[in-house]
């Protein structure tokens, strides 16, 4: 079988798309090929090291020279699934591409209108309260909820229940995305010396991160920290860490899986209503949008988790509850048609 997946990554979406997609296009078995624009910053050479086909077209202002430039390229390659996580690709886009393959999924996560058709399918990983309007279809096949989260591998054969809980936080992860746009690894990087010197702390950064060379300023005048920089073992990061400060995006799920209680700071708008959910399930602590919390009540809300390990433990187990990644097999057995 042959499938296609269409998504990007710069220094404004970042990386968190490319990522997910090549999780799951190493689930399934076929000709795998990656249709990615050339944007700034962007992480297209994973798609390579990953040993798949990469296709990379140049950027394109209007939705009809998207589906013209596209159009060619599956053309050419006659996929049967084909396969699109982008928030800038919608109903439309969706309805012109359904008819030129057998099946077509869509992964999203901010619930948004979409197609609704026998040969689509909608995978949202997020955890909501109750079902978005939007994903009431009547022939679209669903799967929601983070049981069906995309997880590498790495994360996925992890049982959770096994780590180590410690009562006493020793080492804190902080991590905002692989470009962090808004530069809050910096932030927290400049607020460090504010806590107790026994703890010790990983600041987690893309390449494409822009204040690599700040950031590094600031982590080297201080004894307890360092900076990683493009690491392929995150999962051994969080599972040596006791604690996460950073963005709401894809990595919930991993942090979830990995049993690591975490404070939350949005850096975008689509991550706002899913930490709110997440924080009334009690899984995370949720400070706000990063423009409107100041460094004053960071310092205060990490303090109050860290010296609270009845806190910390809860959102653990509420997170396992969760079992994310359980139901990843229905995804693939659907694609595998």
């Amino acid at each position: 079988m042959k499938y296609v997946f269409r998504c990007d990554s710069s220094y404004i979406i970042g990386s968190g798309h490319i990522m997910r997609c090549i999780s799951l296009a190493k689930l399934l078995n076929g000709e795998i090929h990656f249709i990615c624009k050339k944007l700034p910053s962007n992480i297209n050479s994973h798609i390579i090291n990953n040993q798949f086909l990469l296709h990379e077209v140049e950027d394109s202002d209007t939705i009809f020279s998207e589906l013209e430039i596209v159009s060619e390229i599956i053309l050419k390659i006659n996929p049967d699934v084909l396969i699109v996580d982008h928030y800038s690709l919608g109903l439309s886009w969706e309805e012109y591409f359904s008819q030129r393959v057998k099946k077509l999924l869509i992964i999203d996560d901010i619930a948004r209108q979409h197609i609704d058709t026998k040969n689509s399918a909608i995978l949202d990983q997020n955890f909501r309260t109750k079902v978005p309007l939007e994903y009431k279809k009547k022939q679209s096949t669903m799967f929601l909820g983070p049981s069906y989260c995309l997880l590498a591998e790495k994360f996925r054969l992890v049982l959770g229940e096994s780590l180590v809980f410690n009562d006493k936080v020793l080492d804190v992860m902080i991590f905002f995305g692989g470009s962090d746009s808004h530069s809050q690894t910096l932030r927290l990087a400049k607020i460090i010396s504010k806590f107790s010197e026994s703890i010790n702390w990983t600041l987690v950064c893309g390449a494409q991160n822009q204040d690599l060379r700040s950031i590094n300023k600031a982590v080297d005048s201080l004894k307890n920290a360092r900076t990683l920089v493009n690491i392929q073992n995150m999962h051994e990061v969080m599972m040596n860490s006791d604690l996460f400060i950073g963005a709401g995006g894809t990595t919930t799920w991993e942090r979830l899986k990995m049993a690591l209680p975490s404070i939350c700071i949005s850096v975008a708008s689509n991550q706002v209503v899913l930490s709110h959910e997440l924080e009334t399930a009690g899984v995370i602590s949720y400070l706000g949008p990063h423009d409107n919390v100041s460094d004053r009540e960071i310092i205060h809300r990490v303090k109050e988790v860290i010296e609270s390990p009845h806190t910390r433990k809860r959102m653990v187990e509420k997170g396992l509850d969760m079992n994310v990644g359980s139901k990843l097999i229905d995804v693939i057995n659907y694609l595998k048609f």
